[in-house]
């Protein structure tokens, strides 16, 4: 039992005491700007505030999470996995095509956001100078009606390569007997993909969804510097409304600490759905 102990120190000291401080945080009405010794305890109070109903930004920063972690996931899991099935063939230039592939993971999320800022720009941007050019068309990429998939690309962008490796890693460690043996009896690549390669993924693909998902959830930096929540709110996810209220216009920071629990609440929600949902299929 003693060789657990480091792990469950860590444990300790890494998760559990900063989870239960970020509680207790939530739990008191303490602003910055203010000694800590003037923090004032009033239980549920933050919650009942978000969950009322009469915080208006908090549902919409809810719904915006949902809907960006989904947009990202659905969207990094099939990018990735054309990645991956690509890289897997023998073509030329693979080693080319991978070096190009994760250079994304080299890229900072701030470096990523105003990158990709600049090509959203509806002046000089070079997605609406190849429109134009084409089409004679301008696009308001960070306007209110695409903005969310606007930096929903951009998060795409920056998981998809993490998780086209970690396919490819799957995808090189099945066997080849199951696959030789259908060939022989003649399975389209389609047959092979959806019939062996898939299920044969399937703890792959539930682990990489659970961190892109996860990953998803707690994006900040590159919506903040592509649109800080906006326009409206329109981009509001929950670690942005979280930066607003703990550290921005009010710097309620136990209120901010209650929305990161909410947010921790969520994506523990969501994982364990998405856990659910993997195992039923196996149990029928």
């Amino acid at each position: 039992m003693l060789w657990i102990l480091p792990s469950a120190l860590a444990l300790f000291l890494l998760i559990l005491i900063p989870a239960a401080f970020l509680l207790y945080v939530s739990l008191t009405g303490y602003e910055l700007g203010f000694p800590w010794s003037d923090r004032t305890f009033i239980g549920l109070g933050n919650y009942r505030d978000l969950m009322g109903g009469s915080d208006y930004e908090f549902w919409v920063s809810v719904r915006r999470s949902v809907a960006y972690a989904l947009l990202v996931t659905g969207g990094s899991l099939v990018l990735g996995m054309g990645v991956a099935l690509l890289l897997h063939k023998t073509i030329r230039g693979r080693a080319a095509v991978t070096l190009i592939v994760i250079m994304p993971l080299a890229i900072s999320h701030a470096i990523g956001g105003l990158m990709w800022k600049l090509m959203y720009n509806v002046e000089f941007g070079i997605l609406n100078y190849v429109l134009e050019s084409v089409f004679g068309l301008k696009v308001n990429w960070l306007s209110d009606a695409t903005a969310l998939y606007a930096v929903a690309v951009v998060g795409i962008w920056m998981a998809a390569p993490f998780v086209a490796l970690f396919f490819l890693a799957g995808l090189q460690s099945l066997p080849r007997a199951p696959f030789e043996a259908a060939r022989v009896e003649g399975a389209s690549a389609w047959q092979l993909f959806r019939h062996l390669t898939l299920p044969m993924l399937r703890p792959v693909i539930l682990v990489v969804t659970l961190f892109t998902i996860i990953d998803a959830l707690r994006s900040f930096g590159a919506i903040y510097l592509l649109t800080e929540g906006g326009p409206g709110v329109a981009t509001l996810v929950l670690p942005l409304y979280m930066y607003r209220v703990g550290f921005g216009y009010s710097s309620v920071l136990g209120k901010g600490a209650a929305i990161a629990f909410v947010l921790i609440l969520l994506t523990m929600a969501l994982a364990a759905v998405l856990v659910r949902l993997s195992r039923r299929p196996r149990e029928a």
